[in-house]
C-alpha cells in the first residue's frame, strides 16, 4: 500500500496517518498466507505500507479485498494506491489510485 505525498517532502503528519492506517488494518489481516504488516518503507514523494504475506495469488487478492475498503475510505492523499505482487513478485497490478 502507497500512501502519496505529492508535495514530495515528507512530514511527521505523513508519517503519523500511515501508522494509523496501517493500525486499522492490521486486525483486518484474513489468516491466510501468513499476511501482516511488515513494515514501513520511506521516500520522498511516498510511504509503503509492506504488507507481506507468502501465499498463491489468490491469497494475495484476499488480502487485497480485506484491505481495500479501508484504504477507500481513509482518505489518502494523491499519490496513494494500492499494489499486489503476484507470482512471487514477478509481476504487479496497482489498482484504487488516488
Amino acid at each position: 500500500m502507497r500512501w502519496g505525498i505529492p508535495s514530495g517532502r515528507r512530514s511527521a503528519a505523513d508519517e503519523e496517518e500511515a501508522e494509523v492506517l496501517a493500525e486499522e488494518m492490521t486486525p483486518l489481516l484474513p489468516a491466510v498466507a501468513n499476511a501482516g504488516i511488515l513494515g514501513f518503507d520511506d521516500a520522498s514523494d511516498h510511504i509503503d505500507i509492506l504488507i507481506w504475506g507468502e501465499g498463491t495469488d489468490e491469497e494475495i487478492d484476499e488480502i487485497y479485498r480485506a484491505v481495500a475498503p479501508v484504504f477507500r475510505r481513509f482518505g489518502c492523499p494523491p499519490g496513494s494506491c494500492l499494489i499486489r505482487y503476484y507470482g512471487g513478485g514477478r509481476w504487479q497490478t496497482i489498482s484504487d489510485e488516488v
